[in-house]
């Protein structure tokens, strides 16, 4: 398409430029023709009429999402669209340092420019160890940490599409990739917790806050500070007895928020910790009441943050965030995209919980909004399969109604090139019910056991066998699915390939253990001959090209470092494979009597049946402390 625009867009150039190819546009003389003007209230207009057009904007990126808007409604002779944002600030939150994976740049940009579309406003990079502290080589070594250089680029070009970057660190707890070094012991509460109270730590801390925020030209900050499970149970209790967690959590926030106020900061806190205080484990819980001196703990200039992203259910929200509003009136939330079980992104999980908590944040008045994507053990879902969580966000943010699944998937396919319908495709590798969207809906993550279980030993294999299907089929089924979406989802069709490749280790793979140890209770002797030489080879074969197509992908999206979790996983999967086939041999060819890992009864997962909810590795993978 076309276009010519008139009317000042000095600010808006690089912008444009940015995204010109992803939207399909070209700015040349004689083209539709659109002017360009300021709306107020955080708004945008776009009137066509023919060739005519009239864009207004609020903020930047309202502008980008008009583009975006005028062309999905290119062939339309007259469009007139109001919208307004419910929101003061909605946007997306990456991880970089939970799991094992940092994105490059290259992806970074690409995910800013496709949220400019949708019209997200912010950007926070969730960074624990993963920047530069020039004084600190131990802070975030080998785990591919950003350079100063690198996050004023990110932010510089966040800035160019209308996106507010902000850094987002850790300055409590979520530290143990940093603290394992011990150039932090003095510093240290327990493995993942800096030590309230000690002058070292916060001389550490105002490096963190110093190198955090300099690149960026945002006066606010997300200062972490939850799920400090051991708070005050450590080297703090040694010195200085037992005090509630919330009050010390008080006098720690105060002496950071001096830092934050040296260097001119308004930062967000992670708050889960004040209701923690009441109840450890009842965060989530809606009925949750905070008493007045919990509440009153709290210092003044700063923004709590919750979040949420397991609920049913339009009254508990309320009541969740309601709770929120009375810890501070411009309390903040988070819901989250499905993407940090595994390889599958969990889409009926995402949509049944962001509309409840999306619909209910426009209606008790949440003015900050953040879509978190976690990269939870080992980061092995792409981040590019998120689009369609952040374009359902992005929907509701400029709606005061629940977005319909048709509106999102005109909107997905202008802003992505994608189709809605092969993004939530992906959701039924983990779910063998596909009608089952039901109220208090039990999610689990079967693909990520059936992927790194031991055959030999099979933790889930009861759980599975259980279930009286043909796993194999199902998951061919699968593959063929995934194969007919890859050709039309543009330039994010390596991750159907990339699933296909999956399925097709998980059409053998995943009753490879049950039809093994079947066939030696039995004495079936031609069943673990056929394993042994024909079966087994074949999906050692199909791993290794998963695994060199997961190599090329990761390298094209991620920086290298973290890569290595994921090749001594493959790694352990393949030699684990040539293991069982070795040990059927000797038993077919009499050079051992038995293979005692098959005689072991197998236990369903952890005692309970159905398909089991685990997003451990380790505890996946063997039975034996890794």
């Amino acid at each position: 398409m076309k276009v010519e625009l008139r009317g000042d867009i000095s600010s808006l150039v690089s912008g444009i430029g940015y995204i010109a190819e992803d939207l399909g546009i070209e700015l040349a003389p004689g083209g539709c023709v659109i002017e360009v003007g300021r709306a107020q209230g955080n708004a945008i207009e776009l009137h066509k009429d023919g060739r005519q057009v009239r864009l207004l904007y609020d903020k930047p990126v309202h502008f980008f999402r008009a583009l975006a808007l005028l062309k999905e409604n290119e062939r339309q002779g007259t469009v007139h669209i109001v919208q307004k944002q419910q929101f003061e600030r909605c946007g997306a939150l990456f991880d970089v340092s939970q799991g094992n994976a940092v994105l490059n740049l290259q992806t970074l940009q690409a995910l800013l420019r496709r949220m400019a579309l949708m019209g997200l406003d912010t950007v926070m990079i969730y960074t624990e160890d993963s920047y530069e502290i020039k004084t600190e080589p131990w802070f975030g070594y080998m785990r591919g940490r950003y350079s100063q250089d690198e996050l004023k680029a990110i932010d510089d070009y966040a800035h160019a599409l209308g996106i507010e970057a902000i850094p987002c660190i850790q300055t409590l707890a979520h530290l143990h990739d940093a603290l394992r070094w011990s150039r932090f012991d003095e510093i240290r509460e327990d493995e993942e917790t800096l030590l309230v109270g000690e002058e070292k730590t916060y001389q550490f801390i105002e490096k963190m806050i110093a190198a955090a925020s300099a690149p960026f030209r945002t006066r606010r900050i997300h200062i972490g500070m939850d799920e400090a499970w051991k708070l005050g149970q450590g080297a703090y209790l040694l010195r200085n007895g037992y005090k509630p967690k919330y009050r010390i959590m008080k006098a720690h926030l105060e002496r950071v928020l001096q830092i934050t106020r040296k260097y001119g900061l308004s930062p967000f806190i992670w708050c889960d910790m004040y209701f923690r205080s009441v109840a450890e484990n009842l965060y989530h819980s809606p009925d949750i009441v905070l008493p007045q001196e919990v509440l009153d703990s709290l210092p003044k200039g700063v923004t709590p943050m919750g979040w949420e992203y397991y609920q049913f259910g339009a009254e508990n929200y309320d009541k969740f965030f309601l709770q929120h509003k009375r810890l501070s009136p411009d309390a903040a939330m988070a819901g989250g995209i499905w993407t940090w079980m595994g390889y599958v992104p969990e889409y009926d999980m995402t949509f049944l919980t962001s509309n409840y908590f999306l619909n209910s944040a426009k209606r008790v008045g949440i003015r900050t909004i953040m879509a978190t994507i976690w990269g939870d053990c080992g980061t092995e879902s792409n981040v590019y399969s998120t689009l369609l969580g952040l374009q359902l966000f992005a929907e509701h943010a400029y709606s005061a109604e629940e977005p319909s699944r048709e509106l999102l998937r005109s909107r997905f396919k202008t802003c992505t090139g994608c189709e809605f319908d092969d993004f939530y495709e992906m959701t039924y590798l983990d779910k063998y019910d596909r009608n089952l969207r039901t109220e208090g809906y039990q999610y689990a993550n079967p693909t990520k056991a059936l992927m790194w279980q031991d055959i030999l030993l099979g933790l889930f294999d009861r759980n599975f066998a259980e279930l009286g299907m043909d796993l194999g089929a199902y998951y061919a089924a699968c593959r063929a699915r995934m194969d007919a979406a890859i050709g039309r989802n543009g330039q994010f069709d390596g991750i159907f390939r990339f699933m296909s490749l999956f399925c097709d280790v998980l059409e053998i793979k995943a009753e490879a253990g049950i039809k093994i140890s079947r066939a030696y209770r039995d004495g079936s002797r031609n069943v673990l001959k056929r394993y042994a030489d024909l079966l087994l080879p074949e999906l050692l074969t199909r791993v290794k090209t998963l695994h060199d197509y997961h190599y090329e992908q990761w390298m094209s999206i991620n920086k290298p470092f973290g890569w290595d979790v994921l090749d001594i996983r493959y790694g352990g999967l393949r030699a684990r494979i040539e293991t069982t086939i070795r040990r059927l041999n000797e038993y077919l060819d009499g050079r051992t009597t038995g293979i005692a890992e098959l005689e072991v009864e197998r236990l369903c997962y952890n005692g309970a049946p159905g398909l089991g909810k685990a997003n451990s590795y380790v505890d996946i993978v063997s039975a034996s402390r890794l």
